[in-house]
């Protein structure tokens, strides 16, 4: 027995709210029944809110393109039947199209019943010139309606454009924070305060991932029928120049030249935005500061997770050797910076601390004056507006003063007085303040204030709150800081660097760091121009004062137990000291049969040359591959774990 598959579409969703979902459910029974046809309940196609004069049906996740594939893989077979309300639910396309598609179908075998006209279809029709001529009928009429429709409805959006470039508020599609009370387009408060949030969180520095992350945690309902959040939605929002009250009417309707009608484009601009349409819930420069954070994100950053900042340096760091960016790499010993061309073994590898650049930065960036990091010509307002804040809070002082006095004492007419005067100052000094403000407004004043502010208190903050200070914090750098060059060093055994800070501006500031506070750093350092950078050597014989205090023992013949009392250290540190100075021959437990890895105590780590290459492994490597076999980071420790590294990357693996 042949079986029947049912197929309804309509265009719009709130078509499914009508009768047409009902009327054309209710046919295919009624259809199978009179032809002696077994409806296939399990196969059912329906194209909801989709067009078929704009063929949206036969993209590829059309329920009409699934009926297709299942003709061609043969789940529907010769003799069976595709039921419809009329040929038009199968398309409203040009009558070269839509033949074409009606043709493919029958000339499967495939038959194609229909209530209005209450017909069958066979491969025979396309062989009678009546029912062809029918067709052909049908098809036209179905696509020359909906030209039309199209035609009349361009028409009325065009006059509604002209409306509105008048100023009046038209029946338009409203972003989705706004509706009609009345004529009137008033803001829905509880979907401004979200806009307006992910707004705030974008400025601060969270992406895309963080923000639809802190979105869903915090259970926030989405604008649409979606239950979550999602990239594109919180991408959507912050693309949306609506949000600054703007209009911008879009088409996609374009008119052929060749065959003389309307036809569908692409979704495209019409004119040019409408200013003032619709209330602004997001200030121009919290707008402009967002789009520059996010261009700043993704030149600067390759993305990270909404839950850490490893590195507030990334894309502003460089080596000052090689000139490659400088990465953030932890290997078990703490976060390194380390040159990219090094990591590729195509420049020269001098790891530094990063928390060691990290604390310099900080120094740096409290000491310097606002003035400094300022285009030229907003220094002169900077350092004016420094100068008026102070008088400000001098004032707010005298004032809080005066008001204490008033209310220990009965109405005196000389504190009123005065009172009303310092009232008005305050409020003279205010309005100058703005105005500076205000006048040739620029990203790096703010920026570089608030990073001010933020370095001099992230590192006290709670875990918690570091986090968002820190996001905050890269998110500000950009807009003051081109570029952060870095010298590494070793100097005697120190780890230390020289950096140079390039402005926007076009100033740069020198600093410099080590892991020991009292090191002496060499004169032809003190003196190196940032030029002669890139040629500088890596390797320098300063000393530290501990060195130079340690050595003068030493040379006394004292036991390294005496020099480390007399230090206030350990004899461990004593003992690696010598050996970097190389008063003491590195200490190696030798290579045996059963460990083919000799333990390094100065490189803290197992070592060995084999066929004329250096392998070498450690312990926070071995920490970090094998943690149920590292019991500590010694020789003992780790010996099991060496071997097993041995066998699995050394020799010929």
């Amino acid at each position: 027995m042949p079986v029947g598959f049912s197929y309804l579409r309509f265009s719009r969703p709130e078509q499914a709210k009508g009768d047409s979902r009902r009327r054309q459910e209710a046919f295919a029974p009624e259809f199978c029944k009179r032809n002696n046809i077994t409806l296939n309940e399990t196969l059912r196609f329906a194209d909801e809110g989709k067009s078929g004069f704009k063929g949206a049906h036969l993209k590829s996740d059309g329920a009409l393109t699934r009926f297709l594939q299942h003709i061609e893989r043969g789940d529907v077979k010769r003799g069976d039947y595709l039921i419809v309300e009329n040929v038009d639910r199968l398309t409203r396309q040009s009558l070269y199209e839509a033949e074409g598609l009606l043709f493919s179908i029958l000339e499967k075998g495939v038959k194609i019943g229909t209530q209005s006209p209450p017909k069958i279809y066979t491969k025979k029709s396309l062989n009678n010139l009546s029912d062809r001529i029918e067709l052909t009928i049908y098809l036209a009429r179905a696509n020359s309606e909906s030209i039309e429709k199209q035609r009349r409805l361009f028409e009325a959006n065009e006059r509604k454009r002209e409306l509105a470039k008048q100023g009046k508020k038209t029946r338009l599609a409203l972003p989705r924070w706004l509706e009609f009370q009345g004529d009137e387009i008033v803001e829905i408060p509880e979907r401004v305060k979200v806009v307006q949030r992910v707004f705030k969180l974008s400025i601060e520095g969270h992406g895309l991932e963080a923000i639809v992350k802190q979105l869903n945690q915090d259970g926030v309902p989405t604008f649409g029928s979606a239950r979550h959040w999602a990239r594109s939605s919180v991408s959507k929002l912050l693309n949306a120049r609506a949000v600054l009250g703007e209009y911008q009417p879009f088409s996609t309707v374009g008119y052929d030249d060749e065959a003389e009608q309307l036809v569908n484009v692409p979704r495209r601009p019409v004119g040019k935005p409408i200013k003032g349409y619709f209330p602004q819930i997001v200030s121009a420069a919290d707008f402009d500061a967002c789009a520059r954070g996010r261009r700043n994100r993704k030149t600067h950053h390759g993305g990270r997770g909404a839950d850490k900042v490893r590195n507030l340096f990334t894309g502003l760091i460089f080596d000052a050797r090689d000139g490659s960016a400088m990465h953030c790499v932890d290997k078990g010993d703490g976060p390194r910076l380390i040159s990219h061309l090094a990591v590729k073994g195509l420049s020269e590898r001098t790891p530094i601390p990063y928390d060691l650049i990290e604390k310099g930065f900080g120094a740096f960036g409290k000491k310097l004056p606002l003035a400094a990091a300022l285009p030229a010509s907003r220094a002169g307002d900077a350092k004016k507006i420094e100068k008026l804040e102070v008088m400000l809070r001098k004032l707010e002082r005298q004032i809080a003063s005066i008001k204490n006095r008033l209310e220990s004492l009965e109405d005196n007419e000389d504190l009123l007085d005065l009172l009303a005067s310092q009232s008005a100052k305050k409020k003279t000094l205010a309005n100058e303040i703005d105005e500076l403000q205000s006048a040739g407004l620029d990203t790096a004043s703010p920026a570089v204030k608030t990073s001010k502010e933020l370095l001099a208190v992230y590192r006290k903050a709670p875990p918690e709150e570091q986090i968002a200070m820190r996001t905050r914090l890269r998110a500000e750098l950009p807009y003051w800081i081109k570029r952060i060059d870095v010298l590494p060093l070793v100097l005697g055994g120190v780890r230390a660097a020289k950096v140079n800070v390039e402005m926007q501006n076009g100033k740069s500031f020198q600093f410099d760091v080590a892991t020991t506070e009292d090191l002496i750093w060499p004169e032809e350092l003190v003196e190196l121009p940032f030029k002669k950078w890139k040629t500088a050597k890596r390797v320098w014989g300063a000393e530290s004062l501990f060195d130079k205090q340690m050595l003068e023992l030493d040379n006394k013949g004292l036991p390294q137990a005496e020099i480390a009392k007399q230090l206030d250290t350990t004899v461990a540190v004593v003992s690696r000291a010598m050996i970097r100075l190389g008063r003491r021959r590195t200490k190696r437990t030798p290579r045996t049969a059963d460990n083919p890895m000799s333990w390094s105590e100065t490189a803290r780590g197992w070592c060995r040359t084999y066929k004329g290459q250096r392998y070498y492994v450690g312990v926070g490597t071995l920490k970090k591959l094998y943690p149920r076999m590292v019991r500590e980071t010694t020789r003992e420790g780790t010996e099991r774990a060496a071997k097993r590294w041995w066998k699995e990357h050394g020799g010929d693996k």
